[in-house]
């Protein structure tokens, strides 16, 4: 499941920046213009909300209990907790990037996944 996972985030990353290089940034005001444009609720919200994904999807609990079958754990662990890691964040600042562009904040609707909005937005259903 998790190598399914990150391949349709991967796909929507492909997907994204396809469609933002052929139709460009879709929201007005440009969420880059200004600082308030970007982070409508400050930047206190984007830091409450990276612990949580860092925290939720850093895969440090699956990488703690492959530990029994590394040959070379004190090696081993580190490394891969700083690639997992990296490779998280990488992936999901990529995907909220591609969301900022294509949806504006103030339509984001929490009963839907902000993925889905954003392939409606840029319309593929």
């Amino acid at each position: 499941m998790t190598v399914i996972n990150i391949f349709v985030l991967i796909a929507f990353v492909i997907i994204g920046i396809t469609f933002l290089f052929s139709h460009g940034i879709q929201v007005r005001p440009l969420p880059f213009s200004k600082l308030k444009n970007f982070f409508p609720n400050n930047i206190s919200g984007l830091i409450k909300s990276m612990l949580i994904v860092i925290f939720t999807y850093s895969g440090i609990s699956t990488i703690a209990m492959a530990t029994s079958d590394v040959k070379n754990p004190s090696i081993s662990i580190p490394k891969a907790t700083v690639i997992v890691t990296e490779g998280v964040v990488s992936l999901y600042t990529l995907i909220m990037l591609i969301i900022v562009l294509t949806v504006n904040w103030s339509t984001i609707n929490t009963n839907s996944s902000p993925l889905i909005q954003s392939l409606n937005g840029m319309n593929i259903n």
